[in-house]
């Protein structure tokens, strides 16, 4: 059996139980598992993985809550939601871990909101492009022959259009960009940069772009630059509202929600002591 604790002495233990980054939350990353002992396994930090089962329980938990927090900072719970899609029934274990009333509901509410259950949660997700796919190799080709003219700096547009014909797909597109920062690599603006050689501009938008960019390309085209849709039923999609989730980051990012963090999950670290560190 892997051993995966470091090994602390009881006052090693308590200043490791207690640190926090100035002005963030205590999340017992950086003393629990940014440690040889855990890093050295191969995995340990895919959820699911052989590794990341040999850790413990508690430590399991650290790192899940460690993500949570980065995530929510980061992009929001609709994020959070969104980039673990295979983990929201731990995400509402790890929150249950804490005994922290207050986070337990804002978590709650914002889960049912955003995956309809706490106990069975569900995302909805828009109809892929994939099922529509005599509409969306028709677009394809539109979306190709607008790549292709855009290359000539004559043609293109020079401002951006900004219109949406649908509130929420355009929510969905905009936290779908920020999981993809290959689009703002690969998008127009590296067709303008970047020389065809001997291609033809049309052999080299494929070569450029694969299926997953242009579909991509094509949803935010569509949903935030004005160009037509081929009415795939992609676009019909209307995500939940988002009011839950927004309350849950209003109060998760204030100082007394940090401040708790200090309390909440220091004592879940001294609880589980013996699963987080071994004794000198």
């Amino acid at each position: 059996m892997t051993e995966t604790r470091p090994v602390m002495t009881d006052a090693r233990f308590e200043e490791a139980a207690s640190f926090a980054h100035d002005g963030w939350w205590l999340t017992g990353e950086d003393s629990f598992l940014y440690v040889p002992e855990v890093m050295g396994v191969e995995g340990w930090n895919f959820y699911g993985s052989p590794g990341n089962l040999s850790l413990t329980d508690a430590q399991r938990t650290l790192m899940l809550w460690s993500d949570i927090v980065g995530q929510v900072s980061n992009g929001g719970f609709t994020q959070l939601i969104d980039n673990y899609p295979n983990e929201h029934q731990m995400m509402a274990d790890v929150v249950e871990q804490f005994h922290w009333d207050e986070l337990d509901k804002y978590f709650v509410a914002a889960m049912l909101e955003q995956a309809e259950s706490v106990s069975d949660p569900s995302r909805s997700e828009p109809v892929p492009l994939s099922q529509d796919p005599e509409k969306w190799a028709a677009s394809r080709e539109r979306l190709i022959e607008h790549l292709v003219r855009s290359r000539d700096p004559a043609t293109k547009d020079t401002e951006p259009k900004t219109t949406a014909s649908n509130e929420h797909t355009l929510r969905y597109v905009e936290r779908q960009m920020r999981q993809a920062d290959e689009i703002k690599q690969s998008g127009f603006l590296g067709l303008f940069k970047m020389k065809p050689l001997q291609l033809s501009l049309r052999e080299w938008v494929h070569e450029l772009h694969d299926e997953d960019d242009l579909q991509r390309m094509y949803v935010n085209s569509v949903a935030i630059d004005g160009f037509e849709s081929g009415g795939e039923r992609y676009f019909d999609f209307e995500g939940p509202e988002t009011a839950a989730a927004e309350a849950f980051e209003e109060w998760f990012y204030t100082d007394e929600c940090k401040q708790q963090s200090k309390v909440h999950v220091h004592e879940f670290i001294v609880r589980n002591r013996d699963e987080l560190c071994r004794p000198a």
